[in-house]
């Protein structure tokens, strides 16, 4: 199960730990999507010039802390709602850890 927490202070902190075991390695859709949400998350943020204070992007562990502002703020917004959807739409393979 991929398990996620998103934490919001003056910085953004961001864990994501293990794997969906929704299918088959290299034909999970589910870690597929996880995997893709959060390499575009990082890209994106990297791109735009923000530091991070912490990244770590491994299979079956990713985390990053950075700067919490409106345009950080809103790229993770999007990256929580996408996640939360999944949690929806997979419960036995995503879970938000609160």
């Amino acid at each position: 199960m991929i398990k996620y927490s998103i934490n919001y202070n003056d910085n953004i902190v961001v864990n994501v730990t293990g794997h969906a075991d929704f299918s088959d390695k290299g034909t999970d859709i589910v870690c597929a999507s996880v995997s893709s949400m959060l390499t575009m998350t990082v890209n994106l943020i990297d791109n735009l010039g923000y530091k991070f204070n912490n990244v770590k992007m491994e299979s079956g562990n990713t985390s990053f802390d950075v700067i919490n502002n409106e345009v950080t703020k809103g790229i993770v917004t999007t990256l929580e709602e996408l996640l939360d959807s999944l949690v929806n739409k997979y419960p036995k393979n995503v879970k938000r850890i609160i």
